[in-house]
């Protein structure tokens, strides 16, 4: 045998292999893409499932619950969380219990009165609540002056909450010491 024969069989040995290889590597490629594929398929289906429970939980925010004196109905009145005080340092005031421990937003009443109190004023309430570590605060604004006359006003304020420290707070630097008619707030509805 001469040398040329023996490369070129060798040759065609190698491309043989080589071509061989290349079918091997395609039905690799195309196992590959197979896989990738159903992964994510299941991927995309469990995405999909997220987003259906993600549209339950948008419609859900949208609709507000009843929480009165009747329990989870609108037949009764607002529950009554307490009275803030026009005086000085942190009130705290706890959600009731028979607020759902789903709920994660409370609406709140601030029911506010003046009239008969001393000298002429602006008066500022702060109330909040706090969720991981963040204050989550509403501005109560209102006006002391000396007539006998009575003003109120009664907003409502959205707050968030969580399972646990279920309470609102309060504070207020507009020091009232007699006839002081402070803000009495209520639960009237969560999400």
């Amino acid at each position: 045998h001469c040398p040329q024969c023996y490369l070129l069989r060798w040759s065609w040995c190698h491309f043989m292999d080589d071509k061989k290889t290349g079918a091997q590597l395609v039905d690799i490629s195309v196992s590959e893409t197979k896989a990738e594929l159903t992964e994510m398929k299941a991927e995309m289906m469990g995405l999909k499932s997220e987003l259906v429970k993600l549209k339950k939980n948008v419609q859900k925010f949208k609709t507000i619950l009843p929480l009165t004196s009747t329990g989870l109905s609108w037949e009764g009145n607002p529950v009554k969380l307490g009275w803030i005080k026009s005086t000085s340092g942190v009130q705290s005031f706890n959600l009731p219990d028979a607020l759902p421990m789903n709920a994660s937003m409370v609406r709140i009443i601030a029911f506010h009165r003046s009239g008969n109190e001393g000298s002429s004023r602006e008066v500022l309430y702060r109330l909040w609540t706090e969720v991981s570590g963040a204050e989550h605060v509403h501005f109560l604004y209102g006006w002391r002056y000396p007539q006998s006359a009575i003003s109120f006003q009664a907003p409502e304020f959205w707050f968030p909450i969580e399972k646990t420290g279920r309470t609102v707070k309060a504070l207020t630097e507009s020091i009232q010491p007699s006839n002081d008619h402070g803000v009495v707030i209520y639960v009237s509805g969560y999400k």
